[in-house]
C-alpha cells in the first residue's frame, strides 16, 4: 500500500539557510549549486549536472514543448527526501521503479517476483487486475508506490503550479517502467489521454538514464543557460517559494 508523507520541520534553500517547510524556486540557485545529494550509482555525475544535462536534452529533443526542459531540470528533486533536512529517508525507500498499488502487481515490474512478502499480495481485494479501481479510470486516479517521483508530483500539484498535465504525467511516471515496456502493463486502468502520452514518456525515460552524455554544440551554457531556466521557472512555477 502507499505511504503518506508529511515532511514538516525545516529545510534549506540553495544557500544552506534553514526555512520552515519552504524552498525557493530552482532557478539560478540550482544551476549554481544544486543539491547536496549524490547519486550512488554514478558518484562522478552530481545531481545538479545530471539535471542540467537532462534539461538540455529535453529542450533540444522537444522544441515544441518548452515545459519539457523544466521537467528535465526538476525531475530528480524528489531525492530531496534523502537529505537530512527533509527527513533523511533511505535511498532504497525513494529510488528505484515505481508502480501502481491497490491492484495486482504486474509481472512487467522489475523484480516483482520478490513481492511475495508484500501483504497486499495476500489481500483478495488487491489481487485482481482492477483491484480497487474501475476500467479506464485514468492513472491520475490510481495510487502509486512511494518514492521520489511521487513526492515531487505531489509537491507540484499541491503548490498549484502552472505545469500542464502532460508535464505532471512525466514527473509522476518517470520511473514507472512497466507501462512503457513492450506489452506494457496497466492499460486497462488508463484513460485515452494516458495512452496517448506513453510514447513521450518512453522518450523521456530514455533521456533521464543516469549516465554522462556529451551535449551538442547548440546546448545552452553560462548566463544563457541560467536566464533560460529562470524564465521557465517564473512561467510555470512562479516567483513565490514552494511548500515541500
Amino acid at each position: 500500500s502507499t505511504r503518506n508523507s508529511s515532511n514538516g520541520g525545516s529545510c534549506a534553500d540553495a544557500s544552506g539557510q534553514q526555512q520552515q517547510q519552504q524552498l525557493g524556486c530552482f532557478g539560478a540557485p540550482l544551476v549554481a549549486q544544486g543539491s547536496n545529494i549524490e547519486e550512488p550509482l554514478s558518484p562522478d555525475l552530481p545531481l545538479k549536472e545530471h539535471a542540467l544535462q537532462v534539461a538540455e536534452l529535453c529542450r533540444l529533443s522537444f522544441p515544441d514543448k518548452p515545459w519539457m526542459a523544466l521537467v528535465g531540470l526538476l525531475h530528480g528533486l524528489g531525492k530531496l527526501l534523502a537529505h537530512p533536512l527533509w527527513g533523511g529517508q533511505s535511498q532504497w525507500a525513494i529510488s528505484g521503479e515505481s508502480y501502481p498499488v491497490g491492484c495486482k502487481f504486474a509481472p512487467q515490474i522489475s523484480h516483482s517476483e520478490f513481492f511475495s512478502a508484500n501483504p497486499d499480495r495476500r489481500r483478495r481485494a488487491l489481487s485482481t487486475p482492477l483491484g480497487i479501481y474501475t476500467p479506464g479510470c485514468g492513472l491520475r486516479n490510481v495510487y502509486m508506490s512511494w518514492g521520489g517521483p511521487e513526492y515531487l508530483y505531489m509537491a507540484m500539484v499541491l503548490n498549484q503550479t502552472q505545469l500542464p498535465d502532460q508535464a505532471l504525467f512525466m514527473l509522476r511516471y518517470q520511473r514507472c517502467a512497466s507501462i512503457t515496456k513492450p506489452g506494457g502493463a496497466y492499460r486497462h486502468l488508463m484513460s485515452e489521454a494516458d495512452k496517448a502520452l506513453l510514447p513521450l514518456l518512453a522518450a523521456f525515460q530514455s533521456l533521464i538514464t543516469y549516465r554522462r552524455v556529451v551535449l551538442p554544440p547548440e546546448a545552452l551554457q553560462g548566463e544563457a543557460l541560467v536566464r533560460h531556466y529562470d524564465e521557465l521557472i517564473t512561467r510555470y512555477l512562479g516567483q513565490e517559494k514552494l511548500f515541500w
